[in-house]
């Protein structure tokens, strides 16, 4: 078998991670090894990675796989390469929760992306630093991020994205308190995913949508979101989305006291936990059911539970200090109150040093309970203390961050605005495709081989003015070129400007093959034609037949093919523009034709091609030899007449 070369096992591996086909992207793989380059081991060694995190979970060859890759890449100074790795790395460390080391990373990557203009890297890059800052509690520097990002994925197009981003927001508005707006970022970002028919995604919003309603305590709406996202999830098969969508459905039957509801849920999370072997899924349901079954009671199943906990390794603190607190009330509930006292206070100091607060202030609580159990009144005072104070701390905290995203967004929204209006400035003075790039920061300086530009002006434009209304000369030129924009249009040519009569447009090759100069100088020969047929509505057909005793305008049009410059000049009025001596060949082409007839050049002739010419074409051209004339600049030059027969 022929050895495939890397851009094509480059594609295959793309497509197959896009659809995390593992087998796929291991055979790609195999195939970059065998290419024996280090551009090929870098590849395959990001491959591997992503198939030791995503199919097997298995973080610690994932990052060894990734760390291979980023040091190949530094070897090549490749800085794309570079980039993806320490994203990679990355990533692996956020699932560690190690995210000091993550947000290292990211920020390289970062730095990496922007120093190579990479607009949509960069922009995904500060998304996966929104999320790590999130689970930080930074949530004003995440929200401002997944703006950034946002503002990136609008002006790029990027539909998915644009769905993703939308959703980590309403994630960080929901966390901050503020649910309608957290509701409104959920139910755009799921509208998108349905128009893309992106099934995961509407599963993962549909489920935050869920956890919202759950917040506002409509444990209906809650139940039957979460539903709908479960049972996808159960359809393509995703058991550890399936595990974790049981656990939430759960816990809305928890708040309800429907505690047999809640284990039902429970325990099927935590068979598949089993099924799947992940011991931090497996512990977190476990502790999960234990907490319901405690607070039913005592019960052999409850000491069973507890004891397969302690034989854990449990990495996960909120895991551990959901598991004390059953241990605790169990404790409470056989009258053993100095035991569970003292759990309690072990698992206080856990929750202080990992500043926990949440977990502080449910402590707090517990030994507040206890404390009046025993009439112990200076504990009850002591802990009833902390309770107010730490509330009271996370209230102020909540609070701030919510003004301080509010004075984030309205900081954002004038952002926004001025560049939307940036944008629009743009749009009214560029072509679409030119103002794009310029809206992303590029500098837009390009060269053709092979353009083809086209001339047109006004015959007898001078007497024109002079016999007619300004405002109807206006109104004509207005109504000229306007025509002569839609054929451009239809045609795929590019207008450049109008200067006075005159009208310059470009047709610009396509494509790389061999077809892409002939694409441009058919479509420019058929809108040169087009252009030359523009007709003018009836109130201007009077107002010419008034000033120049004739019904009918006419125009001169000439066409010359070569390279040429393109790009965009000035700052605060920008223009696209093209030069080189073939802009100056096609002038002398339209200033040398005659009235009514498109004059091109011999090298544009030779470039139409024959299946635009003749009787079996069901729009033919013809190409009809004018001889030699004199053009200034240039000298005697052979031109042809070109229309339709």
């Amino acid at each position: 078998m022929n050895q495939r070369p890397f851009h094509e096992i480059s594609d295959g591996v793309l497509q197959a991670r896009d659809v995390r086909d593992a087998d796929a992207m291991l055979q790609h793989a195999a195939e970059l090894e065998e290419l024996g380059t280090a551009e090929g081991r870098a590849l395959a060694a990001r491959t591997r990675g992503s198939v030791y995190l995503l199919r097997d979970r298995n973080t610690t060859k994932a990052l060894e796989q990734f760390e291979n890759a980023l040091e190949l890449y530094r070897g090549l100074n490749d800085p794309a390469g570079m980039a993806k790795s320490h994203r990679n790395v990355a990533e692996v460390y956020e699932q560690l929760g190690q995210f000091s080391d993550a947000l290292e990373h990211f920020y390289q990557a970062l730095n990496l992306y922007e120093e190579t203009g990479n607009h949509y890297g960069a922009a995904r890059t500060r998304r996966f630093l929104g999320t790590v800052l999130k689970a930080t509690g930074n949530w004003v520097e995440a929200f401002s991020l997944f703006h950034q990002a946002l503002a990136t994925y609008n002006t790029l197009g990027s539909t998915r994205d644009i769905a993703l981003t939308l959703n980590v927001l309403g994630i960080v508005l929901k966390n901050s308190g503020q649910y309608p707006e957290a509701l409104e970022h959920f139910y755009r970002s799921l509208s998108l995913f349905e128009e893309l028919g992106y099934h995961d995604g509407v599963a993962l919003v549909t489920d935050n949508i869920g956890s919202v309603y759950y917040m506002i305590e409509d444990y209906q709406l809650a139940i039957e979101f979460r539903e709908r996202s479960l049972r996808h999830y159960e359809s393509v098969g995703d058991e550890r989305s399936v595990s974790s969508i049981l656990s939430n459905i759960g816990n809305v039957y928890v708040v309800k006291n429907d505690f047999d509801r809640a284990l039902e849920y429970y325990r099927r999370a935590s068979a598949i936990a089993s099924r799947m072997g992940t011991q931090r899924d497996v512990a977190r349901t476990t502790g999960l059911i234990l907490g319901v079954l405690v607070r039913k009671g005592p019960s052999d199943e409850a000491d069973q539970l507890l004891a397969s906990l302690d034989a854990m390794s449990i990495p996960d603190v909120n895991t551990r200090l959901y598991m004390e607190s059953s241990r605790a009330l169990l404790q409470e509930q056989r009258g053993m109150y100095d035991e569970s006292r003292k759990t309690l206070l072990s698992s206080l100091m856990v929750a202080q040093e990992c500043a926990l607060p949440f977990d502080e202030v449910g402590i707090h609580g517990q030994l507040r309970d206890l404390a009046l159990k025993q009439n112990d009144l200076a504990a009850y005072v002591e802990h009833n203390n902390a309770y107010q104070r730490i509330n009271e701390e996370i209230n102020g905290k909540a609070t701030t961050t919510t003004l301080a995203m509010q004075e984030a967004e309205r900081k954002m929204a004038k952002e926004r605005q001025a560049h939307e209006k940036h944008l629009a400035i743009l749009h009214s003075t560029l072509p679409q495709h030119i103002a794009e790039r310029v809206a992303r920061g590029e500098v837009v300086n390009d060269h053709y081989d092979n353009a083809s530009v086209i001339f047109l002006d006004i015959v007898g434009f001078t007497d024109l003015s002079s016999s007619m209304k300004s405002q109807d000369v206006i109104t004509l030129l207005d109504n000229i070129f306007t025509q002569c924009d839609a054929i451009c249009e239809q045609y795929n040519v590019t207008k450049i400007k109008t200067i006075g009569d005159s009208y310059m447009a470009v047709a610009f090759e396509t494509a790389n093959t061999e077809q892409r100069t002939a694409n441009s100088v058919v479509g420019a020969a058929n809108a040169a034609i087009e252009m030359m047929n523009v007709t003018l509505n009836e109130e201007l057909t009077k107002a010419l037949e008034k000033a120049l005793n004739k019904p009918i305008i006419e125009f001169r049009i000439g066409i010359h093919c070569g390279p040429v410059t393109a790009g965009v000049i000035g700052t605060q009025r920008m223009q696209y523009d093209v030069w080189g001596d073939t802009v100056n060949v096609a002038s002398r082409m339209e200033s040398t034709s005659e009235p009514s007839k498109i004059q091109i050049s011999e090298a544009f002739a030779a470039l139409l091609p024959a299946t635009s010419l003749g009787d079996s074409v069901e729009r033919p051209m013809q190409v009809v030899e004018r001889g030699e004339i004199e053009v200034k600049g240039k000298g005697i030059m052979t031109t042809y007449w070109l229309d339709r027969p």
